[in-house]
């Protein structure tokens, strides 16, 4: 079993509550400085605050004189303080995802973390189809260029993060299959409401019964309502009541402890990123049940992520905008607008308290929504970071209430409530799960954040048609091994490197995992000559767009790395090629020995002598009416940066191999090429039809010395 980290006991507080003057693997605020950690005896509390003047504007400028942090109305000792400003990121030209993604290389300064979470267990169809247009509404005006965006259901049916601007219709393909899951009432004269059914069960609210009583008499439920004269246990309220509450209430407790312990998995995913994060709560609403522990865990999640989360609820938006409304189809099920005329704010208080409690506000009306989104990201874009260390050492799991002030007039100030002490007696559900699956890796997996102390290369390829509608996709990725810590026994290196890779569908949802952990014995001279090991697995998936995500963690010094590459497997039918492979390391095949097969690389660097291959397939050519084969010719060229073509092979006709494979290896010298980046460019034709495909694949060529060598150690 992959064993798990441990993890620091460092306090870090968000913005919060509303103060007058008398809260994402990258993305982290400019030059920061370096993490503090203090021994289990001390914490130090870091508070981010929000400063806006009368119209709202974020002010910039401010000292760490002008700032007063109390705890409990005890005047605390700032002991660090940063104000992290927005950086201008210019607009990134429009161009195809790398063929090879990374976790290493710049990253944007200051870029912003939104996580937008569709509650699509709170809402139904109708409210899903106002906050598809609310959220949509979000990606085109309450974002910028670098900004990272997570998008998530509550129910689990997605996880999808993407960087702005290139990522939005990324995002966009994701959000227009969700859909809500709750099922609407017809009317309200016989539906009991989630507030009403836990003060029924939990309270035996008899005020409430009454007039829930009087409501379904009047939607003639009368025979219903007939107690049941053989029942020995009288009771103050209506036994059908008691039972329609109870069934309620039971529905409630599910859905509310979905969405909660989804929220909780996003904020401790976040957790990994320093600055302040911006959640989204999209939802209808749901109750406050202070019996759950689940808000508390939620709100302390937060905390520990400087995170602020705000609610936008869905009931009050029934007169949105309609821009993006042919996007995501009419609205349907009419009958659920019906609530929206009753007073519901209870039905709302548990989002409303998370949102204030975490530094957040509510937008519950159409009018709020414009100012609201971009109120939400000017609050995400300039704040002031304050850290404490507390003046005493609370060990006793209650809530501590924290106070920002700023000396000047007319301003107000965001910064969280508070937070929850530590208890040295409280074991987290977290560790608890362990023995279920490893949330270390579970939390780095779902970071929006890229961990690059272990530097990692991914890509894929696509191959022929394994099923109906399915087709070979190959993952390949590069684990750096200089950056493990390996204990030496026997003359070898000796380390485990725990990988979990995740493939998820775009379209559907559909997720395809794969798990490995592995044991390393290797020579130093091995590790000297291929610092890189490879790391290869086989998916069969369906045509769409995909995100394959991958996590790997030091078993010896708890270091991970992770990274995201996007890609896509097109429609599988007509004329087609496979993915280009191209490669410096070719072996037999083990189909044909006397075929050789290029290996798969998660990489383009090559070198400036020797040979380079490119191998591919073809799907779906015609075949000729006299031959009965399919007839397809190939050539190809590689282009140098400023345009030349230094290599060039004419059309000639590729050789239909045994069973109608059609294929062609192709061998190119790289000797006397200067080095630089380089294109392969390759063109397929079908002389039966006509039809015609290019393939581009760039790369880079250097000197032998510096050209990486990937051979599996």
């Amino acid at each position: 079993m992959m064993r798990r980290l441990a993890t620091t006991a460092v306090l870090a507080l968000t913005t919060a509550a509303v103060s007058f003057a008398a809260p994402r693997p990258p993305q982290a605020p400019a030059a920061p400085a370096a993490p503090l950690t203090f021994g289990s005896e001390v914490e130090l509390v870091t508070v981010d605050a929000v400063v806006v003047d009368k119209n709202g504007v974020p002010l910039t400028g401010l000292r760490r004189e002008d700032f007063t942090v109390s705890e409990e109305g005890v005047l605390q000792q700032i002991a660090t303080f940063e104000a992290v400003q927005p950086a201008t990121v210019p607009p990134a030209p429009r161009s195809r995802p790398p063929a090879i993604a990374t976790n290493v290389g710049p990253h944007v300064k200051n870029a912003q973390i939104f996580a937008v979470v569709f509650d699509d267990m709170h809402m139904t169809p109708q409210q899903a189809y106002r906050a598809k247009l609310a959220v949509a509404e979000f990606l085109h005006s309450g974002v910028r260029e670098g900004d990272r965006v997570l998008l998530l259901a509550s129910s689990g049916g997605a996880w999808w993060n993407a960087r702005m601007e290139s990522g939005r219709d990324e995002l966009m393909g994701v959000l227009q299959r969700f859909e809500g899951r709750r099922v609407a009432e017809a009317t309200m004269q016989d539906r009991i409401t989630d507030y009403e059914a836990m003060a029924i069960t939990d309270r035996r609210d008899q005020k409430l019964a009454s007039l829930i009583t009087r409501r379904f008499e009047s939607a003639g439920l009368t025979q219903q309502l007939q107690e049941d004269k053989d029942n020995p246990v009288p009771s103050d309220i209506n036994p059908f009541i008691q039972t329609r509450a109870r069934e309620a209430y039971d529905q409630a407790l599910v859905r509310d402890r979905l969405t909660l312990s989804g929220m909780q998995r996003l904020l401790d995913a976040l957790a990994t990123g320093r600055g302040r994060k911006s959640v989204i709560l999209v939802s209808e609403g749901f109750i406050f049940n202070p019996e759950l522990g689940e808000f508390r865990d939620v709100v302390d999640a937060a905390r520990r992520a400087n995170t602020a989360i705000y609610f936008l609820g869905t009931r009050g938006l029934a007169n949105e905008g309609s821009a993006y409304s042919a996007v995501f189809g009419n609205p349907t099920f009419r009958s659920d607008i019906i609530p929206l005329f009753a007073d519901m704010r209870p039905e709302c208080e548990g989002a409303e308290m998370i949102a204030t409690e975490t530094g957040g506000f509510s937008i519950q009306h159409a009018s709020d929504l414009t100012a609201g989104i971009a109120r939400i990201a000017s609050e995400s874009r300039g704040y002031y970071l304050l850290g404490y260390s507390p003046s005493e050492n609370y060990q006793d799991g209650r809530f501590r209430h924290i106070a920002v002030r700023v000396s000047r007039k007319g301003v107000m100030v965001r910064a969280r409530r508070g937070y929850f002490a530590p208890s040295p007696g409280l074991v987290s559900k977290t560790a608890k799960a362990a023995d279920e699956v490893d949330p270390e890796l579970q939390h780095a997996l779902d970071s929006p954040f890229d961990a690059d102390v272990i530097p990692l290369r991914m890509t894929s390829y696509a191959f022929g048609e394994t099923l109906i509608n399915r087709a070979k996709v190959v993952i390949v990725a590069d684990i750096d091994l200089r950056n493990l810590a390996f204990t030496e026994s026997e003359g070898r290196l000796v380390d485990n490197v725990d990988a979990l890779l995740v493939l998820s569908h775009r379209e559907t949802g559909e997720v395809f995992q794969y798990s490995e952990t592995i044991q390393m014995r290797l020579r130093p001279q091995t590790l000297a000559k291929t610092p890189w090991y490879p790391l290869e697995h086989n998916f069969d998936v369906g045509p769409g767009a995909y995100q394959a995500r991958l996590v790997v963690r030091d078993q010896n010094s708890k270091k991970f790395g992770s990274v995201v590459h996007p890609f896509a497997l097109p429609e599988l039918g007509g004329f087609r090629t496979s993915s280009l492979i191209l490669s410096d390391v070719k072996v037999p095949s083990p189909d044909d020995p006397s075929m050789p097969q290029l290996v798969p690389l998660a990489r383009r660097v090559f070198s400036t002598h020797g040979s380079l291959y490119a191998q591919f397939e073809v799907f779906g050519a015609a075949r000729g009416q006299e031959s009965g084969k399919a007839e397809v010719v190939c050539g190809h060229k590689i282009v140098a940066q400023d345009g030349r073509v230094v290599r060039e092979g004419n059309p000639t006709p590729i050789l239909v191999r045994d069973k109608g494979v059609v294929s062609r290896l192709v061998t190119l010298s790289m000797d006397g090429l200067d080095p630089g980046e380089y294109e392969f460019v390759l063109s397929v034709a079908d002389t039966v039809t006509g039809k015609t495909i290019e393939l581009r694949e760039p790369f880079t060529l250097e000197p032998p010395a510096t050209a990486p060598d990937t051979k599996q150690p």
